[in-house]
């Protein structure tokens, strides 16, 4: 079963990656899937494309854009303290703590103080422009897990997109999809091996919030999000 899952995600990944871009990640290594409110229109602005930067790799959203996505997918207005909490804390903990690889510098507060800074001056000369690297991705993969690995955090997001249904369906999938990609243009492309994947576990009977988990890992995990 374990086989079949990694194979399907395999195929997910490869269909995915070919639709997003082809080399984004041509210095990460090999990216492996591991199995486990709509978005705003509106994420913060990120100035990224500085005269001489490099016309043969693609520009990713910086340190704050990226956390920007992970929480409003991941929290809303009626999301609790305590999954609140959780979320920053693992986004200073793997975002912020990789901040020179995810690019934008910080600011001081005003009495001098470093938290915005994940208490380190020297990120006050971090460079703007962001490329992909494998800390940057083991980072941004590590959060994904630790999100979706949580049930309080699961369970809100799952709350927002299920609708009627307890179970993943074609529009609350769909959802979770257009949360990542809110501008995503090829959705029924990217939907097939997702509704596969669920029609595949739920053959096998497998657990609804496990089935849940994965396809909301899988869809946070694929780096095409990251590009601006």
């Amino acid at each position: 079963m374990i086989k079949t899952y990694k194979t399907i995600l395999f195929y997910i990944t490869l269909i995915f990656g070919a639709l997003m871009f082809t080399v984004l990640f041509q210095n990460c290594g090999q990216f492996i899937a591991t199995s486990s409110s709509n978005l705003p229109l509106n994420h913060p602005s990120v100035s990224n494309k500085q005269s001489g930067a490099s016309t043969d790799r693609l520009l990713l959203g910086d340190a704050f854009y990226v956390m920007s996505v992970f929480k409003d997918v991941f929290t809303d207005v009626n999301s609790s303290a305590e999954v609140v909490t959780f979320v920053e804390q693992v986004l200073r903990d793997e975002i912020l703590s990789a901040q020179t690889e995810f690019g934008r510098a910080c600011s001081l507060f005003n009495d001098g103080a470093l938290q915005n800074c994940n208490n380190n001056a020297s990120y006050q000369a971090i460079a703007m422009k962001s490329f992909s690297s494998s800390l940057r991705e083991a980072a941004r993969l590590q959060t994904c897990q630790s999100l979706v690995n949580n049930d309080s955090v699961l369970n809100g997001l799952i709350s927002r997109v299920k609708g009627q249904s307890e179970n993943p369906s074609k529009e609350s999938i769909s959802l979770i999809v257009q949360l990542f990609f809110p501008a995503l243009e090829s959705l029924p492309t990217y939907l097939e091996p997702l509704l596969d994947m669920n029609s595949s576990m739920n053959s096998r009977a497998e657990a609804t919030i496990s089935r849940w988990r994965l396809i909301i890992l899988t869809v946070c995990e694929e780096p095409g999000w990251q590009l601006l």
